[in-house]
């Protein structure tokens, strides 16, 4: 979840951005100058530590096959590449696009000082400190624990591995969030200003009173709307260059990672695999489940955000036209409205998987309709290679 408040300024969100620079997630930041600075190490070290350790958790996987179902193995190097793919695209695209980062900010920074021009806004980061913290905590209570779990059993140290990976994945789904949540709060903040009332006087003159200057014509009102949602627009079409190819990624990622969960389920909750020497018990169910559950959450999260502005965009539309009915026919704050409309209806503004389908909710039912195919699939599999392997097992025994 996050804490993120529409009335903070989005400064709320660099000390995310401050400790997701050390694993390249996003570019370095100065705080002072509020600008991005270009910084090779931080990138370079992060591409490759997480290269070498989706290596070693390549390795680690492939040593156990003959203790595990080849689902398993399957679904754990397939979730070993798209996790590498995911982490090098991220530390790309905040490398590579550096000067596309600092145009975001400033545009978000610019949309803020506008709309809070008569308002002194204090910058919180003490609430999305609280917020790391928290997270940070429950991920290392379920990394200590399944450590205990690992060291149990007798197991080499090389499993630590894919806790970086883990991390890496979890904070670059973090920042994705706030960056969603941020736009989607200010687009609903928009919005807000126009529902307040059907009749145009009065929405004008409290948007004029609670963020304007008094005296200021209801002309000057609609078009400073109108400079709001091509702010608004430019700013979402950013956020799907910066995290598009994430959100792919890491949608494809969810839908093995709950393959993984379903198939660890079945293989501890199966009786006869104990006799096979499989390395499937409830202690391994733990970490699965929980760490599939963490990440699974919050890519929900980003995915209803991403939803909501969306939505908030198709209603700015719908608001405009429902205005017009309420001004008089031939004036000039009905041709603003009209070219508001127009504006709304041309840019289409939508987030997007970097043009592979637009995000919204039937991502979600997708990702469900995949699982259930693949989930009969996985059983099948799973029956065909407890078969095989019990037949090896009594050729040994002869």
């Amino acid at each position: 979840m996050t804490f993120y408040d529409p009335d903070f300024s989005i400064q709320y969100v660099f000390p995310l951005m401050k400790l997701s620079e050390k694993l390249g997630i996003t570019p370095t930041i100065n705080l002072d100058t509020m600008k991005i600075k270009s910084n090779k190490y931080y990138p370079s070290a992060a591409a490759a530590v997480v290269t070498l350790c989706s290596l070693l958790n390549f390795w680690d996987t492939l040593k156990m096959i003959p203790n595990v179902r080849g689902t398993s193995t399957v679904l754990e190097i397939l979730w070993s590449i798209f996790d590498l793919l995911r982490s090098l695209v991220t530390i790309a695209v905040a490398y590579f696009r550096a000067e596309l980062w600092d145009t975001f900010l400033n545009l978000f920074r610019n949309f803020d000082d506008r709309l809070n021009k008569k308002e002194q806004k204090i910058v919180k980061k003490d609430i999305i400190i609280v917020e790391i913290i928290f997270h940070h905590a429950l991920l290392l209570g379920i990394f200590i624990y399944d450590s205990m779990m690992e060291l149990s059993k007798g197991k080499d140290q090389l499993f630590f591995v894919k806790y970086i990976g883990y991390y890496h994945c979890f904070l670059s789904i973090l920042v994705e969030l706030h960056f969603a949540s941020a736009l989607r709060k200010r687009y609903k903040k928009i919005n807000m200003l126009l529902l307040k009332t059907t009749d145009l006087q009065n929405i004008l003159n409290n948007f004029i009173a609670h963020y304007g200057t008094t005296g200021v014509d209801n002309l000057r009102s609609i078009k400073e709307v109108t400079d709001y949602y091509l702010l608004l627009s430019e700013l979402v079409d950013i956020f799907n260059k910066l995290f598009g190819w994430q959100i792919f990624l890491l949608t494809e990622s969810t839908i093995i990672q709950i393959l993984l969960v379903l198939n660890t389920v079945m293989l501890s909750l199966d009786s006869s695999q104990h006799s096979l020497d499989a390395l499937h018990d409830l202690g391994d169910l733990f970490f699965v489940v929980a760490g599939a559950a963490c990440l699974i959450f919050f890519q929900v999260m980003v995915i209803l955000y991403c939803e909501d502005v969306n939505k908030e965009s198709r209603n700015t539309l719908k608001i405009c036209y429902n205005l017009q009915e309420s001004v008089q026919m031939n004036s000039e704050e009905k041709k603003e409205l009209a070219i508001l409309c127009d504006v709304v209806g041309l840019l289409k503004t939508r987030t997007t998987a970097s043009g592979f389908y637009t995000i919204n909710k039937n991502v979600i039912s997708r990702v469900f309709a995949y699982i259930f195919s693949y989930s009969i699939v996985l059983i099948q599999f799973s029956r065909q290679s407890l078969t095989d392997q019990s037949a090896s097992s009594n050729e040994t025994n002869l």
